[in-house]
């Protein structure tokens, strides 16, 4: 059976699936759907050495020294979106995406079941876009009920907030069913604190224009973009602060 809530528009109870951010309750209303449970169990937290391989703090004998910077560039069919990753503050979703964008970590497709370690990205679309809100994808499926099989616990750090725009952070379907479904915010969004993981921020202006670009594109039911919106692949870098 699929999860779904129920909640009134005009007067209306309608029922949804699917996995994302909600709206705010206090302005639309309208709120994302939960997706059933996967069945996998969540990756353990990776140990300091692990943290080291995908960027971060690093110490020399004790003492600090200075760290990289960690970027995801998506390379989408409407311009590339730089990412600014945030290992420090959330190291296990930063390496699950990582991993899943570099084929360097195995996941079940969720229509064929089958095993892989192709790059789960690649190929994907944004698969819902809300003007004004945030643009969400990472589904194998496009649908916003797939995943990769697993799912993994939140990474929630005080000094992030979605106190301003252009935050990436991870689509769930409540408490604890982090998979591989991310999204991206075009305005502050402060009612998702706490329920959804920051693990990334766009980097610069450019990225920005294509992020305002896609949140504008027209869209139909279930606020699917008309016309794909495809993540063509995502490269991954880092470089020396």
């Amino acid at each position: 059976m699929w999860a779904g809530i129920r909640v009134p528009i005009s007067g209306e109870a309608v029922k949804f699936r699917g996995t994302g951010p909600v709206y705010d309750p206090a302005t639309i209303r309208r709120r994302a759907p939960p997706i059933r449970a996967e069945l996998a169990l969540a990756r353990p937290v990776p140990g300091r050495h692990e943290r080291a391989r995908i960027g971060g703090e690093r110490k020399d004998n004790g003492r600090q020294i200075v760290a990289e910077q960690l970027y995801a560039t998506l390379k989408t069919n409407h311009g590339d979106i730089k990412i600014r990753l945030f290992p420090n503050h959330a190291p296990a979703t930063v390496r699950n995406f990582v991993e899943l964008a570099q084929g360097e970590r195995s996941w079940k497709h969720p229509a064929t079941g089958v095993e892989s370690t192709d790059p789960l990205y690649d190929g994907t679309t944004f698969h819902r876009v809300i003007s004004g809100f945030m643009l969400q994808g990472g589904d194998p499926l496009g649908t916003g009920i797939g995943g990769p099989g697993y799912q993994f616990p939140d990474e929630f750090h005080p000094d992030l907030s979605f106190n301003k725009p252009y935050l990436l952070a991870m689509a769930n379907a409540g408490p604890g069913t982090n998979g591989s479904q991310f999204f991206i915010t075009v305005s502050p969004t402060t009612w998702l604190n706490r329920k959804h993981t920051i693990f990334g921020e766009v980097a610069d202006p450019a990225s920005q224009k294509v992020v305002d670009a896609i949140a504008a594109v027209p869209t139909g039911r279930n606020d699917r973009p008309v016309e794909d919106v495809v993540i063509e692949s995502v490269v991954v870098e880092k470089t020396e602060r």
